[in-house]
């Protein structure tokens, strides 16, 4: 039973202990919490209107650059028409008809008509050469008739027959070239190669088709400057309204920091009144511990019980009473404020994630705003469907404030970077007008000559070259000439014959002198007329072919030109719109899920209800709990420390009582000036008495016949008695200090080792077994001193030898030792504190006596009694 009650009240008391580190702990934690609320209040301000700062910033910037930078990118296309509009129109054109390489094939026909002008130039020169060679062959061979027919005239009589011979028929030039030189296809061919017009036309039509992205440039001017202006007012509309989204942050920070100058002052004052609360809460604390160390000054600890016990145990008891009541006031307090801020501020703030209390307080007028609009549509204008869940969920989960505040009330995106809801800009889109009309390829001027030329190039030489291609001559005039030679040979007068022969030479000279040339050119004439032929038929066919293409070309730009126009005017506008379409979709992922994402406020939010309800109400109820335990600890202890202070003078009543009573029956009382092992020589007669005793059984103490209270001196070894013994005795002796050693040595091993017996019994300790080997040693030693005067003394026949002097001066030596190590003193401890010792001299000496002597009577009880 006492061991329970002493481990409950060490229990209680250890309770008590935790509780009085509760509140100590507690007071420190709502003592910071309050110091540094003010600078948590600052920052938290701080952090919000950095927020606000740094959202409005990101999503102006956003907004505006990335609408100035979609409205540049349009404003280069628009002007660069020539190149995203008339270029895609021409390619569209010749994927369509194949118009560029009809088109780059004109120039080529440009040269080959030129080649075939120069050709056609060149055969009627050679004709004209052919008709002036013929006339001047014509006049020779005139000239040479004549000449003939006067020499036929002088021919002698007899002569006149061979010279008959000779035909007198005129020489003519058969040779004709009138007829091509009068050709029409010749001479219209001829004039068009003089004449420019058909390379003109050709000339145009390159131009044209090159011209067209410029053409087109011009046709679109007006319409492009107005799409640059209808998207320069919209950008303007973007500017103004990020301006107003501005004056409404700017107008929320102003806000804030107003909110921010009332709460830090007043957090000021909070703080500063709470020192006052931490040191009334100190002091209970330190009360309580002040108690505390009052009731374990007092408690149990297996030890016995000292004159102060019992008024410690008291005095805590009284305590506790004054204690309590204070308690009670401190930890009703704490509890009313703890609980009404649990319930009323802690608990709609950790409402997750309906946070039903904060709806109902902030987005309800009769509560808060007295008006038609709640809180937020107060601060954040015309926004009256935010709600407290939705904001904090959406916070918690990191997504951006625009979302979370709906700040498309204030700030509407979608409308002002949507181009689909631009009324304007897609009406002027609709205005764009048709970039293919009146666009002529094939100009009637072009279609006239390549048709003219088409027809030209059909010329038939056959009959031209069979004309030029008879003799040149009617006659041969080499045969004429050698004819003449031979009539001359024949004919007998001289002078015929010469004039003959001169003929004939003559005759000679003009064949090979101007035929001879006439046939050149006749040769040079055919020669043109077959490369005519053949160069005239792939001319005709690859005109055809480029006038078929054009005319092609022209039907499909007249009928589909629109159509194609109208596709590459889309493109073009989607090109436009895609800048837009891609400056929304940027602007609105940026704004809507990427930049001023709100975990920021989540985190003020969590720090404002950690600080206020964990930091702050929790270690407040934390403090009333501990009141409220160290109430019932008290109530606890109050029972137990009555039973402790019973039990405690009990047993100090029964210790005293057990002493005496085992004195009065030993009849042995202590001699305060003799020592413990020397008996006191009181008469002959006693010591005859004692001699008669066995040496295990002589006692150290005397019999005194009075029963007066003495308290003994510190034991002391009796001075060194020479002995005279025989050799055997040495013998013995020394056997016994040879285990006397032993036994010292086994004595200042460690206790727990353990020396095992030969037959398995248990062990026995060593340090019991250097005991019994000491007091068997000391009762030799004290049968040696008890030895009567007459045989201590000193005899001839049986002295002592100095070895055997020496033997029993080391024996004596090594007993003290083994007694020294056998039993060290120890300093007996009370277990009362130090700082409150302060007893009488008599009361103490008095307690220490009784210790010394059931220690004494614990050690060894027969070596004192």
């Amino acid at each position: 039973m006492r061991n329970l009650n002493t481990c409950l009240m060490h229990l209680l008391l250890l309770l008590l202990l935790g509780s009085i580190a509760l509140m100590i702990t507690a007071n420190e934690q709502i003592s910071q919490t309050a110091t540094t609320a003010p600078n948590r209040i600052k920052i938290m301000f701080e952090d919000i209107e950095t927020f606000v700062d740094n959202t409005q910033f990101q999503i102006s910037s956003v907004t505006t650059s990335s609408i100035q930078i979609a409205t540049e990118a349009i404003h280069r296309d628009l002007e660069d028409g020539e190149q995203l509009l008339g270029n895609p129109l021409r390619q569209a054109l010749h994927d369509e008809t194949g118009i560029e390489t009809a088109i780059q094939a004109l120039p080529d026909l440009t040269a080959v008509a030129a080649d075939l002008f120069f050709r056609v130039a060149s055969l009627i020169k050679d004709c004209n050469k052919a008709r002036s060679a013929g006339k001047s062959l014509q006049g020779s061979l005139t000239e040479l008739s004549k000449l003939l027919t006067l020499t036929r005239q002088e021919c002698l009589p007899r002569d006149r027959p061979l010279c008959d011979t000779l035909q007198t028929q005129p020489f003519a030039v058969t040779i004709y070239v009138d007829q091509l030189t009068s050709d029409y296809h010749l001479q219209q061919l001829e004039k068009m190669g003089t004449n420019e017009n058909f390379n003109r036309t050709i000339e145009i039509s390159q131009r044209t088709f090159q011209g067209l992205p410029k053409r087109v440039s011009l046709e679109t001017a007006a319409s492009r400057t107005e799409i640059r202006s209808v998207l320069n007012q919209y950008r303007n509309n973007l500017f103004d309204s990020v301006h107003s989204f501005e004056d409404v942050a700017n107008a929320f920070k102003n806000k804030i920091k107003m909110y921010k100058d009332e709460a830090v002052p007043l957090t000021e004052k909070v703080a500063n009144g709470d020192l006052w609360r931490w040191i009334l809460v100190l002091g209970l604390s330190l009360l309580t511990f002040l108690v505390w160390g009052f009731l374990i000054c007092g408690a149990p600890c297996g030890c016995d019980s000292t004159p102060k016990t019992i008024p410690f145990l008291q005095t805590g008891l009284g305590l506790t009473c004054v204690l309590s009541l204070i308690m009670w006031t401190f930890g009703s307090v704490s509890f009313i404020i703890g609980g009404h801020c649990h319930v009323l501020i802690c608990q709609p703030l950790y409402e997750d994630p309906t946070y039903i209390t904060l709806n109902e307080l902030l987005n309800t007028r009769d509560i808060i705003s007295r008006s038609d609009d709640n809180l937020f549509y107060r601060i954040l204008k015309a926004n009256r469907s935010l709600r407290v869940d939705s904001m904090f969920n959406k916070c918690r989960n990191n997504q951006s404030a625009f979302r979370t505040f709906d700040l498309q009330t204030i700030f509407n995106i979608e409308s002002l970077t949507n181009a689909k809801e631009w009324r304007e800009y897609n009406e002027a889109i609709k205005r764009f007008p048709a970039i293919l009309s009146n666009f002529e390829v094939l100009s009637p001027k072009l279609r006239e000559n390549l048709e003219e030329f088409s027809s030209l190039s059909k010329v038939n030489f056959t009959n031209y070259r069979n004309n030029i291609s008879q003799p040149i001559t009617n006659k041969d005039l080499s045969s004429v000439a050698e004819q003449l030679k031979s009539v001359a040979k024949h004919l007998t007068d001289a002078r015929s014959a010469e004039n003959m022969e001169r003929l004939a030479f003559r005759t000679q000279i003009l064949v090979e002198t101007e035929l001879q040339h006439l046939k050149k050119i006749r040769d040079d004439i055919l020669y043109q007329m077959a490369a005519l032929e053949v160069f005239l038929a792939p001319l005709n066919k690859r005109i055809n072919q480029s006038l078929s293409r054009l005319k092609e070309i022209q039907y499909f730009v007249d009928n589909d030109g629109m159509r194609i126009s109208r596709k590459v005017v889309s493109d073009y506008m989607d090109g436009l719109n895609r800048n837009l379409e891609q400056m929304h979709s940027f602007t609105k992922k940026k704004v809507f899920y990427e930049i001023g994402n709100c975990r920021p406020l989540w985190e003020t939010f969590d720090m404002i209800r950690i600080s206020g309800c964990n930091m702050m109400v929790d270690h407040l109820n934390g403090f009333s709990v501990a009141c409220f335990f160290c109430i019932l600890l008290f109530l606890a202890l109050a029972p137990v420390t009555f039973t402790a202070i019973e039990q405690f003078r009990k047993d100090f009543e029964g210790s005293l009582d057990s002493i005496t009573h085992r004195r009065a029956r030993n009849g042995m009382l202590i001699n305060e000036e003799g020592t413990w092992a020397t008996p006191s020589p009181r008469s002959s007669s006693e010591g005859v008495q004692r001699h008669d005793l066995p040496p295990s059984e002589m006692p150290w103490v005397i019999a005194r016949e009075h029963m007066d209270t003495m308290i003994p001196s510190p034991p002391r070894f009796p001075e060194q008695v020479p002995l005279r013994l025989e050799p055997n005795r040495i013998a013995e002796a020394f056997a016994k200090s040879s285990r006397i050693l032993d036994a010292t040595k086994l004595i200042r091993k460690p206790p727990q080792i353990r020396e095992p017996s030969p037959d398995n019994a248990p062990a026995t300790p060593v340090r019991s077994q250097g005991v019994q080997s000491i007091a068997s040693v000391s009762r030799i030693l004290d049968s040696a001193r008890s030895i009567p005067s007459h045989l201590r003394s000193p005899e001839p026949h049986l002295g002592t030898t100095p070895s055997t002097s020496s033997l029993m001066a080391s024996s004596q030596s090594l007993l003290m030792k083994s007694a020294r190590h056998t039993e060290p003193s120890r300093n007996i401890k009370s277990p009362i504190p130090r700082i409150i010792q302060a007893m009488t001299s008599k009361a103490r000496r008095r307690y220490e006596s009784l210790k010394l002597i059931e220690r004494m009577d614990r050690i060894s009880p027969k070596s004192w009694l």
